[in-house]
């Protein structure tokens, strides 16, 4: 008798209302026992993506089809096994057709051996990736309108709330709300984050996923401002703080001034650490950049022992190797943003000099023939890429050589990207642009305003943000900025210790 794999993926649980894991299960076993095929075993990989190569039990199902233990694979569609980069599929395809193993759905029966079926599968795979990026693009410009507008959009509500879709209402859950209000009056009391874990555990308690407590889930728990009225959203680096809309008979279930305080004990229990703000507290918070790493700085305070700290601008260091560990401190940074601006106001003269300067390059423009010989070498990576898949397949190279070789031809591919990029930007540097300087000069008059005492901190921000598209900083201090003009980047001037004898590398 035939043996049949039945395999089963879901990456969302959105996904589980169309694609439900038992669903698709009962469907394939009754499709398998219609047709008298023994099911050898059932593969399924649960809130996994299609585009990830790299499933458990997809490794699993390749493993034992190498031993021949079947000679089928059901799936509910295709898209269940991939919607994989064309290397990838190339490579899961071509290793199921050399052991003569179909894939069959309960509407269609592939031959990955046939070379009309082979055609069909390759571009059902080719749309299925690429409708998947197209719905990730979707989903960011749609989770960056609603952050706007505040309508919530995470997996899940804060532990101690639940928030409601429909309504855009939020309410407070009574089981969870009491352990946050224990949390609080613990901490107040004297007990630390991991001391609180630890009462919690005696106590029997768990979180919404079941997990015990430890001082890191105390600490995250209670730092969300929704239990104080409050909830924040970051999408592609742009934060929103929205007052959350209680359903009657609900509210905030802890004060405003119970949170700072828990703020501030952390503060000063957190002697020799980094305290990062998550808002716009500072001038350049969110358009301030590292010249080295090329990653945003956010603002955060340095504490020490017997000081009150250091405000800084700094990395967070998720990835340690690519990420820089230079702090910079504000009050230098700042005033250096601000010196070079003043010098610009009503200075048409100035700017002229600066933009001549930057529409003069220091080394030759990339010409039509560095583009080409771009192009070039991207198509031989390419055609080295598709070979790499005919010698694995004709036993030349093990499994392992393949996936090092496709990594080594990835990272020269994004290296020609990379210098692609850096070409499009030399060239749009020294483009001439349109722009009234007389007018540009006089209108950053509105400059001396900052640091007058006469605005708040978010005023300050918006007009800096109005005149100012990015600033990158460079681990010596020297600083670049790039202005704006009626909504369009005109230069970035980079100043010089000599320039007007003013010194602002210093």
């Amino acid at each position: 008798m035939e043996k049949a794999a039945i395999y089963i993926r879901v990456s969302t649980k959105k996904q589980a209302d169309k694609y439900s894991p038992g669903e698709q299960k009962r469907i394939l076993t009754e499709y398998a026992t219609s047709r008298n095929w023994v099911i050898f075993d059932y593969y399924s990989d649960l809130g996994e993506s299609g585009a990830d190569s790299d499933r458990e039990d997809l490794d699993r199902l390749l493993v034992d089809a190498e031993k021949k233990l079947f000679d089928k694979v059901l799936l509910f569609e295709q898209d269940r096994l991939s919607r994989l980069e064309q290397i990838d599929w190339a490579y899961l395809a071509n290793s199921l057709a050399r052991l003569n193993i179909k894939l069959i759905t309960p509407t269609s029966e592939i031959n990955l051996e046939n070379e009309e079926d082979r055609f069909m599968a390759d571009l059902f795979n080719l749309l299925a990736n690429r409708e998947l990026k197209k719905i990730k693009k979707r989903t960011s410009m749609g989770r960056k309108a609603s952050n706007k507008v505040g309508t919530y959009f995470a997996p899940e509500s804060p532990f101690g709330t639940s928030y409601d879709r429909d309504t855009n209402t939020w309410k407070v859950i009574p089981e969870e709300s009491r352990i946050v209000r224990l949390m609080f009056d613990w901490y107040l009391g004297g007990t630390g984050f991991t001391t609180i874990g630890k009462r919690l555990k005696r106590l029997g308690y768990k979180t919404r996923k079941g997990c015990e407590f430890s001082g890191s889930v105390v600490y995250r728990i209670m730092s969300n401002t929704a239990h104080t009225g409050y909830y924040q959203q970051t999408v592609v680096g742009e934060t929103c703080t929205h007052k959350i809309n209680w359903a009657d008979g609900h509210g905030p279930y802890v004060t405003q001034g119970e949170f700072e305080k828990m703020r501030n004990l952390a503060i000063s229990r957190s002697v020799g650490q980094v305290e990062y703000f998550h808002d716009a507290r500072y001038l350049l918070t969110g358009i301030l950049s590292c010249g080295e790493c090329h990653k945003k700085l956010r603002s955060g305070i340095k504490r020490y022992k017997a000081k009150d700290g250091e405000h800084v601008y700094l990395t967070y260091l998720h990835k340690p190797d690519t990420t820089c560990r230079v702090k910079h401190k504000v009050s230098v940074v700042d005033a250096k943003v601000m010196k070079g601006l003043l010098e610009m106001v009503g200075n048409a003269d100035y700017i002229k000099k600066i933009m001549k300067d930057r529409r003069t390059p220091s080394v030759a423009l990339p010409s039509i023939n560095d583009f080409a010989e771009i192009n070039s070498m991207r198509e031989k990576l390419l055609n080295r890429k598709n070979k790499i898949l005919d010698l694995f397949m004709d036993d030349d190279w093990t499994k392992e050589e393949l996936l090092k070789k496709k990594k080594e031809i990835d990272n020269e591919l994004q290296a020609l990207s990379n210098r692609e990029e850096e070409f499009n930007k030399q060239l749009m540097a020294s483009e001439e642009k349109e722009v009234n300087i007389e007018n540009l000069a006089d209108s950053l008059v509105v400059i001396k305003n900052i640091g007058a005492g006469n605005l708040t901190i978010k005023e300050e921000n918006s007009i800096l943000r109005e005149i100012i598209s990015s600033v990158i900083i460079s681990k010596d201090g020297s600083i670049d900025i790039d202005l704006k003009a009626n909504g369009k980047k005109i230069f970035d001037p980079k100043y010089d210790a000599h320039h007007n004898n003013h010194d602002l590398r210093q």
